[in-house]
């Protein structure tokens, strides 16, 4: 005769009862913990806001490339300035927090102007998926940073290395 071991199953029943609920997470690609040495390419499929509408300088393009050389660096790799390098950042930061991480970039223009993009990114494997990004200059120097004029750019992104 076999006996059968069937003590768990009152301890599962009465877990059950009593109200506590065990739950399963599946967890999908994790956002990198840095973006120091990647190359993030921005696929903007959709576009709007004045920056769209034909700005000369910021103009919000369908694709657009930012380096990361270093923490709290970042470059443009569309726009240069007068000394015809890329644009490098004032500040940058990074955060993430499972499939999602966000970049916020300032790029002083000038004294009394920044271009400040704000990124979304939602992985779905370890270097691409989505993103929404908003994109804006605004006036240095008041108490309140004025908006001049902002835009923003959806689609797919791509991040490699260099």
């Amino acid at each position: 005769m076999h006996k059968r071991l069937v003590w768990p199953v009152p301890i599962a029943l009465a877990i059950l009862l009593s109200g506590c609920s065990v739950t399963v997470t599946m967890l999908g690609p994790l956002a990198p913990d840095s973006l120091v040495g990647y190359q993030l390419e921005l696929i903007n499929s959709e576009r709007g806001g004045p920056l769209e509408a034909g700005d000369p300088v910021f103009d919000v393009e369908s694709r657009v490339a930012y380096l990361f050389p270093a923490e709290n660096s970042a470059l443009n790799l569309t726009l240069t300035d007068r000394n015809n390098e890329f644009l490098s950042s004032d500040s940058m930061s990074y955060s993430r927090s499972g499939s999602t991480g966000t970049v916020e970039i300032t790029f002083r223009i000038n004294l009394n102007v920044d271009f400040i993009v704000t990124c979304k990114l939602r992985f779905t494997d370890s270097v691409s998926g989505t993103h929404r990004c908003e994109f804006e200059e605004r006036e240095r120097g008041t108490m309140e940073l004025n908006t001049i004029e902002s835009g923003w750019g959806e689609g797919t992104f791509e991040l490699e290395k260099p």
